[in-house]
């Protein structure tokens, strides 16, 4: 069903690429952004995101909504067998999805959030400049994103976050006003990951790289940190896993390892 605030989505016409691939076209007045909230039944479609025409400067991961209407498409992909998504053919048990290709048990969308002062839960109205973070759950085997291809058994890392003015949730640390970006993600060496072709061998080393702007009083697990102080948090992979913040993970998932800090920072328990 859709929860729309005053202003909302308009519904605009049906389009269809080569191939007859339907596409609804939504029409968003300034300053507004809707989400869609439904249930779906057994391998029916999942809902993977939101895009929009390049003038609405819309990125997949940073969702800034500009001051004049948006074009949305509701991107959708099915769990297993086959699908027609915009002008690709698929066979069965595979998943295409903008460019992406991902064999059978791929990335499952769950839900979107955003930082304080950006969106509510039950009524999708996206401020301007609004930061919306995507929740995905991996099954066992299989993750593809953005352009990048991971073959079986490989980890892919992705998104580049950045925190708004005023506080951030995320992964059950709270943290103060302008507190930290998060940055990236990164691996050794011997993952041979390039920010083109996102594969990962299997047990890679993440990192979670996060920034502190001046003065800011990080809390990571009843962890301070100094001003001006880059935090890292370790973790290791065995096969078949994956883990972005606190969402659902496969079988063998990651297990965190350690803090570490980069030298000259002062670390300390509270």
């Amino acid at each position: 069903h859709w929860t729309a605030p005053r202003d909302a989505l308009l519904f605009q016409s049906w389009k269809a690429p080569r191939d007859a691939l339907l596409f609804q076209h939504w029409a968003a007045p300034r300053d507004a952004l809707l989400f869609q909230s439904w249930t779906a039944p057994r391998d029916a479609l999942l809902f993977q995101h939101w895009a929009a025409l390049r003038d609405a400067l819309l990125l997949f991961q940073h969702w800034a909504a500009p001051r004049d209407a948006l074009l949305l498409f509701q991107h959708w992909t099915a769990p297993r067998d086959a699908l027609l998504f915009q002008s690709w053919k698929a066979p069965r048990d595979a998943l295409l999805f903008q460019h992406w290709a991902a064999p059978r048990d791929a990335l499952l969308f769950q839900h979107w959030t955003a930082p304080r002062d950006a969106l509510l839960f039950q009524h999708w109205a996206a401020p301007r400049d609004a930061l919306l973070f995507q929740h995905w759950t991996a099954l066992r085997d299989a993750l593809l994103f953005q352009h990048w291809a991971a073959l079986r058994d490989a980890l892919l890392l992705f998104q580049h976050w950045t925190a708004p003015r005023d506080a951030l949730l995320f992964q059950h640390w709270a943290a103060l006003r302008d507190a930290l970006l998060f940055q990236h993600w990164t691996a050794p060496r011997d993952a041979l990951l390039l920010f083109q072709h996102w594969a990962a061998p299997r047990d890679a080393l993440l990192f979670q790289h996060w920034a502190a702007p001046r003065d800011a009083l990080l809390l990571f697990q009843h962890w301070a940190a100094p001003r001006d102080a880059l935090l890292f948090q370790s973790w290791t992979a065995p096969r078949d896993a994956l883990l972005f913040q606190h969402w659902a993970t496969p079988r063998d998932a990651l297990l965190f390892q350690h803090w570490a800090a980069p030298r000259d920072a002062l670390l300390f328990r509270i």
